[in-house]
C-alpha cells in the first residue's frame, strides 16, 4: 500500500535505503572505491530547481465540486475567482497527462534510429537531462565508440563513463557466462558477446565503471524514481511492457531499453520515455505490468542509475580510444594475446577486433 506521499512503507524496504543514500548489498560485500557515486555526486551548475515540482494528484469529481463551489461563493461576492487557479492552489491537477516530475522536466524525449540502438537513445536521453542535446551527442558519435552493435548494459554503462558522467549498473548477474544460455534473443552473437561483456566487466574499476550486482524489489525501485533524484536506464521484455494487465505472455524474450523518469501514485504507474515510440509525451506503464516486464528471463533486472545533480559532461576528445576498446584490449594482454588467440576462438575476436566503426582499430591497439 502507498502511504499519504506516495511511497511505499519502509518496512517493505526490509531496511535498505535507495535514494537519498547509497545502499550496501544484503551479502554485505565491499564495493570498490569507483562505486562511490551516490554518496560523492557533485551537484550541478545548470539552472535546475533547487526542490524537485511536487507531485500532483488529478482532481476527483467530489474535489472539482467543491472548488466550483468556492469559486461560485467567490464570484457571488463579486471576487475574481477562476476554477483552474484554484485547482493549482490546492496541489491538484486538471490534466490527464502524467505529472511532470524533474527527470521528465530536464530530459528530451528522443526515438532510436535502428531497430538495435534503443540503448544509445536511451544515454542520449540521459545526457540531456545533464545538459549535452542530440546535436552535442549524435547518434553517429555514440556508435563510434562502441565494440558492436549487440548492445548490453555494460556497454551503455562505458558509454556514459566515455562522457565522464557519474553513475552505477545495477544487474543480478555481473557475468556473461551461462547467464543466457537457451535464450533465443542472444543465442546469435552469444560466444563474442560473452568474451566481449567478460571484457569490460573485469576492466570496469579500472576504467571507472561502476558496476554493482544487486537487484531492487519493486518498493525500492518505485521509492527510488519517488525521491526524483535520478535518471534510470532500464531493460525490460518489449512485448510484456505494454501487454494488457493479467494478460499471459508467450514468445521469446525481446530486449529494449527505456528510460524512467518518475512515477505517478495517483494512477499507480512507472513514468517512463520509450525511444521506440515516435510520440514526444512521456508514458505511463502500470506498476504491476512495468514490473512484470523488468523481471522477465533475459532482463538480468539491469538498470543504470544517473543521478540528476552532477557537473555537465564534456564529450570525449576527438580521436580519443573508446573506454570499450581499451578494455578489450586490456583483456586481450591479460589472456596472454598470441597464446590466447590460438586456443580460444572467443578470445581470438577479442585481439582480432570487432569495432564494426572502425575494424583496424582495436587489433593495431591492442598489438
Amino acid at each position: 500500500a502507498l502511504s499519504s506521499s506516495g511511497r511505499l512503507p519502509s518496512a517493505v524496504l526490509g531496511g535498505d535505503r535507495i535514494g537519498k543514500h547509497c545502499w550496501e548489498s544484503p551479502q554485505g560485500a565491499e564495493q570498490s572505491a569507483s562505486c562511490s557515486v551516490m554518496s560523492r555526486v557533485s551537484w550541478c551548475e545548470k539552472s535546475v530547481p533547487s526542490q524537485p515540482p511536487p507531485m500532483r494528484r488529478r482532481a476527483t469529481k467530489s474535489d472539482l465540486k467543491k472548488i466550483k463551489q468556492k469559486v461560485s461563493r467567490a464570484r457571488r461576492r463579486g471576487e475574481e475567482a477562476w476554477t483552474d487557479e484554484e485547482v493549482d492552489r490546492a496541489g491538484l491537477t486538471l490534466d490527464d497527462q502524467p505529472p511532470r516530475t524533474l527527470a521528465d522536466l530536464v530530459t528530451t524525449k528522443l526515438v532510436q534510429t535502428a531497430d538495435w540502438d534503443c540503448g544509445l537513445a536511451c544515454v542520449q536521453m540521459a545526457l540531456s537531462s545533464l545538459g549535452l542535446n542530440e546535436a552535442d551527442v549524435p547518434t553517429a558519435l555514440l556508435r563510434s565508440r562502441l565494440a558492436s552493435k549487440e548492445v548490453w548494459s555494460i556497454d551503455l554503462a562505458y558509454l556514459l563513463a566515455d562522457f565522464g558522467v557519474q553513475c552505477e549498473y545495477w544487474t543480478a548477474h555481473a557475468s556473461a557466462a551461462d547467464t543466457h544460455d537457451g535464450c533465443a534473443f542472444y543465442a546469435k552473437t552469444i560466444e563474442e558477446d560473452t568474451a566481449r561483456v567478460s571484457a569490460l566487466l573485469a576492466a570496469a574499476a579500472e576504467e571507472g565503471v561502476c558496476v554493482r550486482e544487486r537487484v531492487l524489489t519493486a518498493a525500492q525501485l518505485w521509492n527510488t524514481l519517488m525521491d526524483e533524484e535520478y535518471a534510470l536506464i532500464a531493460l525490460v521484455d518489449q512485448p510484456s511492457l505494454y501487454a494488457p494487465l493479467g494478460e499471459s505472455r508467450t514468445g521469446d524474450f525481446m530486449g529494449h531499453y527505456v528510460l524512467l523518469v518518475g512515477c505517478d501514485a495517483a494512477r499507480d504507474s512507472i513514468l517512463l520515455k520509450d525511444p521506440g515510440r515516435r510520440e514526444a509525451r512521456t508514458v505511463l506503464v502500470k506498476r504491476e505490468i512495468f514490473e512484470y516486464a523488468r523481471l522477465v528471463e533475459g532482463t538480468d533486472q539491469d538498470l543504470i542509475a544517473v543521478p540528476l545533480f552532477q557537473s555537465t559532461p564534456a564529450s570525449p576528445e576527438a580521436g580519443s580510444l573508446p573506454k570499450v576498446e581499451r578494455a578489450i584490449a586490456r583483456a586481450a594482454a591479460w589472456a596472454g594475446m598470441a597464446k590466447a588467440s590460438q586456443s580460444d576462438n572467443a578470445w581470438r575476436w577479442l585481439l582480432e577486433g570487432a569495432a564494426f566503426s572502425d575494424e583496424t582499430t582495436l587489433h593495431e591497439h591492442t598489438w
